[in-house]
């Protein structure tokens, strides 16, 4: 029997106790990697440096390692550890990040001119993708269909199924289709664009970046449907978090250079769409 994250939650529905199991999972990872896991890496300074890694991620994300920073909790129970997070005295730390960076560059990438509408006029993507899946006005939106319409907004992009899609919002599987259908309908030629990416990366064997970047993907082009379903899931996110990637490494350099000039602060961490910034108070 399996008794990974995933199976669980699948299962989830049917039995009470894998609730509290995941909680538990959850509390002890929090406890091995955020608490106990954290304090080894505390120099005499009273402060935690990680190391940057530019070239292990296919997509050209950044990651960090010894200790990993971009994973900490930022909700539920493990909002606690952020709060050990402090700035020198006299100073805080103040995020700067982009919203729906990824949503943004697919709006661009695939010109699709209904979202690049809603991003001109500033509107809440999320409020009104719930607005044409539930079929409500905006007032009537409850912030439970916000955040389902979130799911939706991030999880399609990706190519997520409507079986996946159902276990994680935890509704029936013609339900879950029903949702994709009516978000089809809504941006067309999002899905257009992706099924351009698809059938260019199996005559050409890589997909390409905004930036020129080059994944060669030989899974789109296996005969075994499973694996070339994945070759083409890849395809789409390499092209989407790859550009993202691409947008944060200018803007690190940008806003380096601007916290210099002005002599008001300095980054201190990259969290993959957000700089964090330690800068006087």
């Amino acid at each position: 029997y399996r008794t990974d994250q995933k199976t669980l939650s699948y299962l989830a529905q049917e039995y009470k106790i894998i609730d509290l199991i995941l909680k538990y999972r959850s509390t002890q990872s929090n406890i091995a990697h955020f608490t106990t896991g954290l304090l080894r890496y505390i120099k005499e300074t009273g402060r935690v440096y990680t190391h940057y890694q530019q070239f292990i991620t296919a997509t050209g994300r950044i990651t960090t390692i010894n200790p990993n920073l971009q994973n900490i909790p930022r909700t539920g129970e493990g909002i606690f550890v952020r709060q050990a997070f402090h700035a020198a005295e006299g100073n805080i730390l103040t995020s700067f990040d982009y919203s729906q960076i990824e949503l943004r560059i697919v709006a661009y990438l695939a010109n699709d001119l209904v979202l690049l509408d809603l991003f001109n006029k500033n509107e809440d993507i999320h409020l009104l993708t719930a607005t044409v899946i539930f079929e409500k006005s905006r007032e009537e939106i409850t912030k439970e269909e916000r955040q389902i319409a979130k799911k939706i907004n991030f999880s399609i992009i990706y190519g997520q199924s409507a079986f996946s899609l159902s276990k994680e919002l935890k509704i029936s599987g013609t339900q879950a289709r029903e949702y994709i259908e009516k978000y089809k309908a809504h941006y067309p030629r999002i899905f257009a664009w992706m099924e351009e990416i698809k059938t260019k990366a199996k005559e050409i064997g890589y997909v390409e970046t905004l930036y020129g970047l080059k994944r060669y993907i030989p899974e789109i082009q296996d005969k075994n449907k499973t694996v070339m379903k994945s070759g083409e899931r890849i395809a789409v996110n390499t092209i989407v978090q790859g550009t993202a990637a691409e947008i944060m490494k200018k803007s690190m350099s940008s806003v380096y250079h601007y916290l210099e000039k002005k002599k008001i602060g300095k980054i201190v961490l990259q969290l993959h769409d957000e700089i964090l910034v330690e800068m006087p108070a």
